[in-house]
C-alpha cells in the first residue's frame, strides 16, 4: 500500500474512473444517484481535477494491490493567512475499506502538512 502524487493527465483520469465507481456507491443510502453523479461531473473529472490543481490543490492516489483503489486532495483553505490545508475528495472502493488504508493516508497526510508548517 502507497500514496502516489497525482499530477498527471493519466493520473486525473484514474481518479475520474474510481469516482465514477466510488463516489455514486459511497452517497446511495444518502440521496440519489443523479446526485451523485452530478458530484462527479462537477468535481472529480480529469478537466475538474486538473482545474483544481491550477489554483494549487494536490492529489493523491492511494494503491492496494498494486493498483489505484482511492484517491483525496489537499487544497489551500486559509483566507485569513493562517495555514490551513482542506482535506477533500477522500474515497476509497468499498472492497479496499477497512484495511487501514484510511490511517495510511491520514498519517501521510499528518506528514505532508507538518513538512508544509
Amino acid at each position: 500500500m502507497r500514496i502516489i502524487t497525482a499530477d498527471t493527465a493519466e493520473h486525473f483520469d484514474l481518479i475520474e474512473g474510481l469516482a465514477r465507481r466510488i463516489v455514486p456507491d459511497f452517497y446511495a443510502p444518502f440521496f440519489e444517484r443523479a446526485t451523485a453523479e452530478y458530484l462527479v461531473e462537477s468535481g472529480h473529472t480529469a478537466a475538474a481535477l486538473s482545474a483544481q490543481a491550477g489554483k494549487g490543490d494536490r492529489h493523491f492516489l492511494i494503491e492496494g494491490e498494486g493498483r489505484p483503489v482511492g484517491y483525496f486532495s489537499l487544497a489551500p483553505d486559509d483566507p485569513a493567512g493562517q495555514g490551513r490545508i482542506l482535506l477533500s475528495h477522500f474515497y476509497v472502493l468499498r472492497e479496499f475499506r477497512g484495511r487501514g488504508l484510511g490511517q495510511l493516508a491520514m498519517d501521510f497526510i499528518h506528514r505532508e502538512v507538518t513538512t508544509m508548517g
